[in-house]
């Protein structure tokens, strides 16, 4: 009897020494497995940072802030201007101060930077006194009632929603589906409300300018909001402007500069949505990489904790 009890607690004393030499070299390999994941996720964002650093580095040494394409873009549209007022038999120097500043602005924007705003309320209010001169009062009143305190509004809140803390570039928004039906729904009531107003000053080229509402109250929404969607709104805008002031320089080529003007802006603002898509892709990009990041380190925690809790538990059937 006494043989098969020593015998059995030798058994049971040697299963409890194996026990714990397993639970031991099982959380030695997870902690060596976790410390091996933790260095190699390490390395990767080490390499992703270096990586975006340098081709940010790279960028901006060859180009500066502005890309060559936009820099020509902005020559470009600037001289035009400029040739298109030095030609023109009257000339209009309010009009071509405000094509100036309002193409520069518009390259700005398209960087999504918050000084094309600042630039934006200059340009609303020159252009506002622009159209009160050949009695487009539709133009004046939208630009002076509606575009330049939106522009106030949508500096605001670029100024309040910059990516990544990066002052000169404003984070963008994808806007639901539900968004565009409300924005549409706000255009038509707006349109209507500026109909009468219109009709009542007896604006020229009433069915114009009344369009001129629609596209323009777009433009400065999609912008308050950060969509990209906001330049083809002003594309859309260009076009009826164009049109609107080719009516008035077939009465008084003074407008000339004028209509050249909307003609660059229709250039800057068809690369602007080009560029903001760019954009709006390059953010979700990091964002997804930051989040898939976030997650490897929470997972990381998680081993973490769980082995340090089964080696507490094999320290504890040891001693027992």
């Amino acid at each position: 009897m006494k043989k098969e009890e020593n015998r059995k607690t030798a058994c049971e004393a040697k299963q409890e020494e194996n026990f714990s030499l397993c639970g031991n070299s099982g959380n030695q390999s997870l902690s060596a497995e976790n410390a091996g994941e933790e260095k190699s996720n390490a390395g990767e964002k080490k390499r992703d940072a270096d990586g975006i650093k340098g081709d940010t580095s790279e960028k901006k040494r060859k180009n500066g802030y502005f890309s060559r394409g936009e820099a020509i873009l902005w020559i470009v549209s600037v001289c035009v201007i400029t040739v298109a007022f030095a030609f023109s038999p009257e000339k209009n120097y309010l009009s071509l101060v405000a094509s100036l500043i309002g193409v520069t602005s518009l390259i700005f924007i398209a960087k999504g930077n918050p000084i094309g705003q600042a630039l934006t309320i200059v340009f609303s209010v020159l252009y506002g006194i622009i159209s009160y001169t050949f009695a487009y009062y539709g133009e004046m009143i939208i630009y002076l009632a509606m575009t330049a305190p939106m522009a106030v509004l949508a500096l605001a809140e670029w100024l309040k929603n910059p990516y990544e803390g990066r002052k000169n570039e404003v984070k963008i928004r994808k806007l639901p589906l539900r968004e565009y039906f409300f924005a549409a729904l706000l255009a038509a009531a707006v349109t209507a409300i500026f109909y009468f107003i219109l009709r009542y000053f007896r604006t020229a080229n009433l069915a114009w300018s009344t369009v001129s509402v629609t596209t323009s109250f777009l433009a400065v929404y999609f912008t308050f909001r950060r969509s990209p969607h906001y330049a083809l709104a002003y594309a859309a805008n260009d076009v009826v402007l164009i049109v609107l002031w080719s009516l008035a320089t077939a009465e008084n080529p003074a407008y000339l500069s004028v209509v050249v003007c909307f003609f660059a802006f229709l250039a800057n603002d068809i690369y602007g949505f080009c560029n903001w898509k760019k954009m709006l892709a390059a953010q979700s990009r990091e964002a997804g990489r930051k989040d898939v990041s976030a997650e490897t380190e929470k997972n990381n925690r998680l081993r973490h904790n769980f082995g340090k809790k089964s080696a507490g538990k094999g320290g504890v059937l040891k001693k027992s």
